[in-house]
């Protein structure tokens, strides 16, 4: 399929793992999609998304009639759209403003209709395959077995747009303050560039996440290629030889993929520290029940609720524990909350 030389085809985030050159040709073929294959679609009408994060990370408009490159993928948003890869169809669903595309199944009543894209053809590899972002994704690096010289920080929360990335941007940004090297990874959640360019300019000297894997989204991702996952991005963060990893999981601890991590031994034995963010004081109480019930070493609170003292009082009060606000993380108060005040840890100046 030949597309027409004036027409410029936006490439969306969720993309970015495969070169430009992997794609030789486009075709309108009958097959099911699958999640991570890329396919090329004309814009028919907007709805919820007017924008698409592209492969630079810059959101680009979109207009009726415009081409975009997505990716097949499932979406589990509770503000926002269920979705899911369906049979094989002429018209799909923007799913996410990263680029996911599928069918809404079920949305938050808040949310617009969204935008419908037509399908214009499967991204065709030299092979005459249809090109997956999973032949792409980041593979694990292998060395030779050695104690574990970084300590790592997870960031959970109650809920979607309960505070996680800000959490966890506000620790990197207190540990690079005090000299620390620190790398960073979002481990489950939707493709979007907002949420890496935050803990990057937060001070992470490098921000992976599940796209890198091969993932568009996570949503139904199963709990051994979850574990996967996490090893492959683990091992390339670790190369860089940083001081702290801080990881985030998106949605609640309640989600499926999050629960799945959560149970996990081999997950937990990854994590050093961990921080749950919440809207409210029983968010946390209930929210520290459970991270203990795993067996995670919780050591305070951050979110939405630490914008109100009295907001922190109350989770002070529910937990025995520290409830920071996200400008005291930044200010070192993340700190003494990982071990982190000697200055014998911290790297040499020049």
């Amino acid at each position: 399929m030949t597309i027409a030389p004036q027409e410029k085809i936006k490439w969306s985030f969720v993309t970015h793992v495969v070169p430009f050159e992997a794609i030789v040709a486009w075709d309108k073929r009958p097959d099911n999609p699958r999640i991570g294959d890329i396919g090329l679609h004309r814009v028919l009408t907007l709805g919820k998304h007017t924008r698409m994060d592209n492969r630079e990370g810059r959101p680009e408009y979109l207009f009726p009639g415009g081409l975009v490159a997505t990716v097949y993928g499932n979406r589990y948003a509770t503000d926002q759209y269920e979705g899911f890869v369906p049979p094989a169809s002429e018209q799909y669903h923007m799913l996410s403003i990263g680029g996911v595309c599928g069918m809404v199944g079920t949305k938050n009543e808040s949310m617009p209709d969204p935008t419908v894209l037509e399908f214009v053809g499967f991204a065709i590899d030299r092979e005459g395959e249809i090109v997956n972002l999973r032949n792409h994704r980041l593979k694990p690096l292998r060395g030779t077995a050695q104690p574990r010289s970084f300590k790592t920080i997870l960031s959970v929360g109650a809920s979607m747009n309960s505070g996680k990335t800000t959490t966890a941007a506000m620790a990197i940004r207190g540990l690079s303050r005090a000299g620390y090297r620190v790398v960073a990874a979002k481990l489950t959640g939707t493709g979007a560039v907002k949420d890496l360019h935050f803990m990057r300019d937060a001070g992470a000297e490098a921000v992976l996440d599940f796209t890198d894997y091969g993932c568009p989204s996570t949503s139904r991702t199963s709990a051994r290629k979850l574990l996967r996952l996490v090893r492959t991005i683990e091992s390339h963060l670790a190369a860089l030889e940083p001081d702290f990893i801080v990881y985030e999981v998106a949605d609640g601890i309640f989600q499926r993929e999050t629960a799945l991590l959560l149970s996990s031994a081999d997950f937990r034995s990854r994590i050093d520290y961990t921080l749950f963010s919440s809207p409210d004081a029983l968010a946390a109480e209930s929210g520290k029940r459970a991270l203990e019930r795993h067996g995670f070493n919780l050591v305070g609170f951050s979110g939405i609720v630490s914008a109100s003292e009295l907001g922190k009082q109350e989770v002070q009060k529910a937990t025995g524990m520290a409830c920071l606000s996200s400008l005291e993380l930044s200010e070192g108060g993340i700190l003494p909350l990982v071990g982190a005040g000697t200055k014998d840890r911290r790297r040499k100046a020049g």
